[in-house]
């Protein structure tokens, strides 16, 4: 669009900013549950956590599966601090809306399912409690990946991604196909 390159900047450097305060905001609720801190939550958030520090932060499509991961952990570390007796987080309930911009964003749409699984699999084998409010909405994003104009096709593009990026030539060329501890 007239070749603004600025403007496309500057909405990735917004995009970049938003993500680190959502993630500011994810810890501070994980430094509010010191106590009781659920290890496979911690690793599921520092792998995420490492995934965003890899050094592809420029023009490319990527920013926006790191942002829409930030909010995800973040609606998912609120559920998980909401205690038993309280009033469901409503929040929660948004997941499947991003998981549609997600879907129609970038190729690492599936890691917003992930995440939910992650976090559900924590609740059954750490708090030993089974929240079916997770398990519907893990099945609501699934869904929500079929919302896309090439239907199943377009659902399963990240398996047909990820067999191209292991080609030896685009291993080279594309950034999202290299090795993000060898840059």
């Amino acid at each position: 669009a007239g070749q603004k390159y600025w403007l496309i900047t500057f909405v990735h450097s917004m995009i970049a900013a938003l993500t680190i305060v959502v993630l500011f905001k994810a810890y501070e609720i994980l430094q509010e549950k010191k106590q009781s801190r659920s290890s496979s939550l911690g690793a599921c958030v520092f792998i995420f956590g490492i995934f965003l520090a890899e050094s592809r932060w420029f023009n490319r499509p990527e920013v926006w599966s790191h942002f829409y991961g930030s909010v995800f952990i973040y609606i998912l570390l609120r559920h998980w601090k909401i205690k038993p007796t309280s009033k469901h987080d409503r929040l929660i309930f948004l997941l499947p809306l991003i998981q549609i911009f997600w879907t129609n964003t970038h190729g690492i749409f599936l890691a917003g399912p992930f995440l939910i699984f992650c976090f559900w699999l924590s609740e059954i084998f750490e708090k030993q409690k089974f929240k079916s409010e997770l398990l519907v909405i893990f099945s609501l994003t699934i869904f929500a990946c079929l919302i896309n104009p090439r239907g199943i096709q377009g659902a399963i593009f990240p398996l047909h991604l990820l067999s191209i990026l292991r080609h030896p030539f685009y291993q080279h060329t594309i950034p999202e196909a290299t090795n993000p501890f060898l840059d």
